[in-house]
């Protein structure tokens, strides 16, 4: 593991500054039967706007397993593992324990032979704090790295078994090496500092209600736009307008 530098405070994380911090490393960190659960419960997510592929050949299909919130509601002891050690790395970096720390989304990464996450630079923007949970190891290459002083470093010595966990600040740059053979199975979680998000995507929008949810379910018919709506609200916004709401009566 890299040393870690001065804590980092959130509101000064930069893709350069979050790069002097560690990645923190949880071997076995989640048992054989959470991974299995995880999996289980991965599989029954097959409604096709919550599946994307992020490869022209299909190498690298991402599952949205927050879509409705499900991922939370249908695993809160393990989701509550993972925001805790999201929620400490974020501490020990100089975060502020008390401010809204959510999930931004759940993503179930499956990559073949030919795939990979091959840009060096790449974080993921508006989020806090990233984790990724190993839920296979029948699989070559696919080694997750990070930029340390310029140089790809490999985690694979501790991140390569079923419930090995990394965490690191989501301005980290890293990216993952080709896979070879087999199938490399990856649970991703972001934290941000907005709402928690029952979206079939990536959301974007850190305050109010998701633009993108809304309108999708406006696509869909009346039907499916109240529960979208809602769903795709703010809770904050909406517990401060009622608040106000009562002191104006």
């Amino acid at each position: 593991m890299i040393a870690s530098a001065q804590p980092l405070h959130r509101r000064n994380a930069t893709p350069t500054t979050a790069s002097k911090t560690a990645v923190a490393a949880h071997r076995g960190l989640l048992s054989a039967a959470e991974v299995a659960e995880i999996r289980a419960f991965a599989a029954t997510q097959t409604r096709p706007e919550q599946i994307q592929s992020r490869s022209h050949d299909d190498t690298r299909i991402v599952t949205y397993l927050s879509y409705e919130r499900a991922f939370r509601r249908r695993l809160p002891e393990i989701y509550a593992k993972l925001r805790g050690v999201a929620l400490a790395k974020h501490v020990a970096e100089g975060g502020d324990a008390s401010q809204r720390f959510e999930l931004r989304v759940a993503e179930h990464h499956v990559v073949t032979p030919g795939g990979g996450l091959f840009d060096p630079q790449h974080v993921d923007a508006g989020s806090l704090v990233t984790v990724d949970v190993m839920l296979d190891a029948d699989f070559e290459g696919g080694a997750f790295r990070t930029l340390e002083d310029g140089a790809a470093v490999s985690h694979a010595d501790v991140f390569r078994d079923p419930g090995d966990v990394v965490v690191f600040l989501s301005l980290k740059r890293h990216h993952v090496d080709r896979v070879t053979a087999g199938a490399r199975r990856v649970l991703v979680l972001e934290f941000w500092d907005g709402p928690e998000r029952g979206c079939p995507h990536r959301c974007e929008r850190p305050r109010g209600a998701c633009d993108v949810a809304v309108h999708d379910a406006v696509l869909a018919g009346a039907g499916d736009f109240g529960a979208a709506f809602f769903d795709a609200l703010d809770p904050a916004l909406v517990r401060d307008a009622m608040a106000a709401l009562e002191r104006d009566e």
